[in-house]
C-alpha cells in the first residue's frame, strides 16, 4: 500500500486510510539532512528534518503539509522544488469560534479527499469513509488517549495516569524530534512523572468523540468537526482553548509543576510560556533545546534534575 507522510494532528489518517493509502505520521530524526536542495538556509530543525525525513523515504507516494506555522510553509515549498512528490498544502484557520472558520477547514478536507481520492485511485463511498472514522476511534481507545504511539516506540516510556509516588508532570509544547522522546526517561530517571503530554504526540492532540447521528449524516463533516472542533493548539487564536483544555487535566490529575519544551526558534510556544506562566501558580521549567540539544546533554540533564529537586 502506497505511505503518505504528514506530521500535523489536523491532518485526518481515517480519510487517507478510506483511499486505499497508508498514512505515515513523521517523527523525525534530527541526523536527518536535506540533500540535492540548496536554498535550505533559515530553515528550522524541525521542518528541515522533517523534509530530511521525506525526501530520504522515496517510496512515498505524497505528502501533506499544513500551514500553522511559517517553518512548515517552508518545508512544503522545498518538498515542492525537490520535485520527488505531490505534496499538499492544508489550510488550517487560526481562528476557532467562527462558523466561517469551520466552513473553511470542512471545505479544506474536501479538498484533500480529491487529492487522496487521485493519488489512491479510489474515491471512498460514505460507508467507507464512516466506518474508516470508527476503526480509528477505536485504536485510539484502545490506545487509552495517545495520539499516536511515537513516545513509547522511542523511549519505551509513555505518559501515565499514576505518579506512583512520583513527583506529577505536566509536559507541553509542541513538535518532538525522534531524539528528544528520551525525555520521558530523563525525568523519570528524576523522580518525576509525565501525567499529562501536552505535545503533538500525546493526547492534546487527540480528536473528539464520534457523533454517530452526525456521521450518518456526512461522514466528512464529522471528521472535520472531530478535529478542528475539538484539538488545542498554542497557533489558534484566541489562545483560551489550549489553557482551558490545560487547566482541566491538571486539577484532574493534580500535577504540580509543567515542563515546556520548545525549540528557540518557535516564536509561538516562546510567547505562550508567560501565557503559562500567568494562567497557572505552578513551577514551570521553560526547557527550551536548540539544534545540537538532546535530553540527555548536560545542560537539559542538569535543568531537569535541579527542576524536581526543588519539588521533592
Amino acid at each position: 500500500m502506497c505511505r503518505i507522510a504528514y506530521c500535523c494532528p489536523f491532518v485526518p489518517p481515517e480519510l487517507i486510510s478510506a483511499c486505499r493509502l497508508q498514512p505515515w505520521p513523521v517523527i523525525p530524526r534530527a541526523s536527518c539532512r536535506v540533500r540535492g536542495l540548496t536554498s535550505v538556509a533559515g530553515v528550522c530543525p524541525y521542518a528541515r528534518a522533517f523534509v530530511g525525513e521525506v525526501l530520504g523515504n522515496p517510496d512515498l507516494r505524497g505528502v501533506i503539509v499544513t500551514t500553522r506555522c511559517d517553518q512548515m510553509r517552508r518545508a512544503a515549498d522545498l518538498l515542492s522544488e525537490a520535485k520527488q512528490l505531490p505534496v499538499f498544502l492544508l489550510n488550517v484557520p487560526r481562528t476557532w469560534q467562527t462558523q466561517s472558520a469551520q466552513v473553511l477547514y470542512r471545505s479544506e478536507i474536501a479538498r484533500l479527499a480529491r487529492f487522496l481520492a487521485e493519488l489512491g485511485n479510489c474515491t471512498p463511498s460514505n460507508d467507507v469513509l464512516a466506518e474508516s472514522i470508527r476503526q480509528y476511534a477505536h485504536r485510539r481507545n484502545f490506545q487509552n488517549g495517545s495520539a499516536c504511539s511515537a513516545s513509547a516506540g522511542a523511549s519505551g516510556v509513555t505518559a501515565g495516569r499514576s505518579s506512583n509516588g512520583r513527583v506529577p508532570l505536566a509536559l507541553v509544547g509542541g513538535p518532538l524530534l525522534w531524539e528528544h522522546f528520551a525525555l520521558f526517561d530523563l525525568v523519570s530517571a528524576c523522580g518525576g512523572s509525565i501525567l499529562i503530554d501536552a505535545t503533538e504526540s500525546g493526547e492534546r492532540s487527540m480528536p473528539g468523540p464520534i457523533d454517530e447521528s452526525r456521521l450518518a449524516l456526512s461522514p466528512l463533516n464529522e471528521l472535520a468537526r472531530m478535529y478542528f472542533d475539538v484539538i488545542p493548539d498554542v497557533f489558534q487564536r484566541p489562545g483560551t482553548r489550549l489553557l482551558d483544555w490545560l487547566e482541566g487535566r491538571i486539577r484532574e490529575r493534580q500535577v504540580r509543576g509543567l515542563i515546556v519544551h520548545r525549540y528557540m526558534w518557535c516564536d509561538l510556544w516562546h510567547a505562550e510560556v508567560g501565557r503559562l506562566r500567568s494562567r497557572f501558580d505552578l513551577p514551570l521549567l521553560d526547557l527550551d533545546s536548540g539544534d545540537e540539544d538532546g535530553p540527555n546533554t548536560a545542560r537539559m540533564t542538569t535543568r531537569v534534575q535541579a527542576f524536581l529537586e526543588a519539588l521533592q
